[in-house]
């Protein structure tokens, strides 16, 4: 990230409210077995057309095979990759070598080349982007092949979310940033943060101090608390949803502060994109989609 100062103000707070844990097993009404064993789930959604698609990775291989829409109906779609996202609709892999990106043509098996090497890849709504392995600067996807350009300097992780809003949480995490859509111009709107979580035009980030879940307003340095920790967060474009600490349920932000509802038990991970939601059994592996 670029012009990383000292003496950046905290946007937290020290205050511990822990979400509640309800505690019940099984399945919770609206959650639905889509699939067997997976070690990570992958969703896109194309914002235009509404249209979302879920993809999951083999613990066996680490093949990587698309939901076909019906419980239980998977096909293998391509091979193990270090990594895959969404973004604008279109599924993107990073070989496991880390020396390519890969492009998912719509048919199975079917990918082109459109990256050389990358440290990490990110995607969302806003688009594909990739860290250099170089120096972790950070680059866009211009749409064709092996055309790439340098948006921002590395940070340590980055968070991609609607059309135009893209964020970028420091080196030394004593910062959040946000893109302002030209080449390497950032403005920091938060101060130190664990983790930034984007879902359509809201940024979330937790507190160093106690893992709290903090809401961004809209103005720099303007956050508030609207949660406890959390073992995990995943936002979709409406809310974001949550894992306990202890990974016991499921937990929907209902939209006022410090107000959650649990729809779901216990979960290894939570997986979202667009406005859709899934999860992973914690002992088996297997894959839910939630149904409200």
């Amino acid at each position: 990230m670029k012009n990383i100062g000292n003496g950046i103000l905290s946007m937290f707070v020290v205050s511990v409210v822990a979400i509640a844990l309800l505690g019940f097993g099984g399945s919770a009404a609206g959650w639905e077995k889509i699939g067997g064993p997976a070690d990570k789930v992958v969703v896109s959604y194309d914002q235009i057309e509404s249209v979302s698609d879920a993809y999951a990775t083999s613990p066996a291989n680490g093949s990587l095979y698309k939901y076909q829409g019906t419980p239980m109906s998977w096909v293998k779609v391509g091979g193990p990759g270090s990594s895959f996202v969404a973004a604008g609709g279109i599924l993107y892999g990073l070989s496991p070598d880390k020396n390519g990106i890969y492009e998912y043509q719509g048919a199975p098996m079917n990918w082109r080349q459109v990256g050389g090497p990358a440290a990490n890849i990110f995607g969302g709504a806003d688009g594909l982007y990739a860290t250099s392995p170089a120096d972790g600067s950070l680059y866009k996807y211009q749409g064709t092949p092996m055309s790439w350009v340098k948006v921002g300097g590395p940070g340590k992780t980055f968070a991609v979310g609607g059309i135009g809003k893209l964020y970028g949480l420091s080196p030394d995490s004593q910062g959040v940033y946000e893109y302002q859509g030209t080449p390497l111009q950032w403005t920091q709107i938060g101060g130190p943060a664990v983790m930034i979580y984007a879902g359509g035009n809201n940024l979330y980030a937790t507190s160093p101090n106690d893992g709290s879940i903090y809401k961004y307003l809209g103005t720099p340095m303007s956050w508030m608390q609207i949660g406890g920790p959390g073992r995990n967060f995943a936002a979709t474009r409406d809310t974001i949803y949550g894992l306990s600490p202890d990974g016991k349920g499921v937990f929907e932000y209902s939209g006022t502060a410090m107000m959650w509802s649990q729809i779901g038990g216990p979960a290894r991970d939570i997986f979202t994109a667009g406005t859709k939601l899934y999860a992973t059994n914690p002992d088996t592996g297997d894959v839910y989609h939630y149904n409200p």
